[in-house]
């Protein structure tokens, strides 16, 4: 009897190595309910702060909706859990992030951290077992506080700076993606543009500077102006009188839209016209346009161009009829 002994006592040691991570023990992450020795006892609840990165608010959230599921051993569901399947769903469910199924694998997967440098979402390791290899991990909270799955009192909330968890406290650790997804976001929201003012018209729009009006510019009171401001009330027009030089008759002014002249009857007798050129006669007298001096103040008005139109036709007229009328 004596000799069986050793063999039994060797296999249960073996048996306990073999049990030394959360993910893959039954016994070996015994973490109790109660916190032992000093800080805050364990609790089911936790505040999310406000100010908090999208990415760690979201995994947060998630870790909070596992609260008070019991401790299963390789457990992955709501009907029960264990520390590092806790942390896989958490990551799978808030980020789409993947990560190894073990403490002690997570352990290796994670960028090393020194506990102040722990951010929410974070992990935090522990040696709970006599190999002092990781066995229990934990999600980091803030404010010194972790969530993770008890094997006595499930999913709760736990003070990392109590007595035990300071004893058997073995890391800290960061997920690359979840900091990187941080560090992407917190890019944007510090390159996003201000806020444009609007543009108070088309000029200050297209990048044009504008400039104000120009005001008229005001003496002081009691001191008059070197000039005098008199409002237009029309424009000037421009001239069309015609000017003489030289004592010579200027050319009658003829408007363009002038209507059209009416013919002139004569009381002579007109004889017949036949197709024979007619001769111009000698004693046709030349038309001549009056024309007014500028220099006499008793000068009749001048004729306008409607006159002047109507008595050169009609002189010519009287010159064709007394041309035939002579033959």
């Amino acid at each position: 009897m004596m000799s069986k002994k050793p063999p039994l006592l060797l296999l249960l040691a073996i048996v306990a190595s073999l049990l030394a991570s959360c993910g893959s023990s039954k016994h070996t992450s015994a973490i109790p309910y109660q916190s032992k020795g000093g800080g805050r006892a364990d609790t089911r609840t936790f505040e999310i702060p406000k100010s908090l990165p999208p990415q760690s608010n979201a995994l947060l959230d998630e870790a909070r909706r596992w609260l008070g599921t019991p401790y299963k051993y390789g457990g992955e569901d709501k009907r029960g859990v264990d520390c590092s399947g806790l942390v896989i769903n958490v990551y799978r469910s808030a980020l789409d992030i993947k990560l190894p199924r073990s403490s002690s694998e997570q352990a290796r997967y994670c960028s090393p951290l020194q506990k102040n440098q722990l951010m929410p979402g974070d992990l935090i390791f522990f040696a709970t077992g006599s190999s002092k290899t990781v066995s229990h991990v934990g999600i980091y909270v803030g404010d010194g506080r972790m969530i993770h799955s008890s094997t006595s009192g499930g999913v709760v909330v736990s003070d990392i700076e109590s007595d035990y968890y300071v004893r058997t406290y073995a890391g800290a650790g960061s997920v690359d993606k979840y900091r990187a997804m941080i560090s992407k976001s917190s890019a944007k929201s510090t390159s996003k543009p201000s806020p444009k003012t609007p543009a108070s018209s088309g000029l200050a729009s297209s990048g044009q500077k504008t400039t104000p009006a120009q005001q008229p510019s005001t003496a002081p009171a009691g001191e008059a102006l070197p000039y005098k401001m008199t409002p237009a009330t029309s424009l000037p027009q421009k001239s069309t009188t015609p000017v003489t030089t030289n004592n010579q008759p200027a050319p009658a002014v003829v408007s363009e839209t002038a209507p059209p002249v009416p013919a002139v009857k004569s009381n002579r007798t007109v004889a017949t016209v036949t197709a024979t050129p007619i001769r111009e006669s000698k004693q046709a007298t030349k038309a001549t346009v009056p024309t007014v001096s500028a220099e006499s103040p008793k000068a009749k008005a001048e004729p306008t161009a409607d006159e002047a139109r109507k008595a050169v036709l009609n002189s010519l007229i009287e010159q064709k009829i007394d041309s035939i009328l002579n033959k």
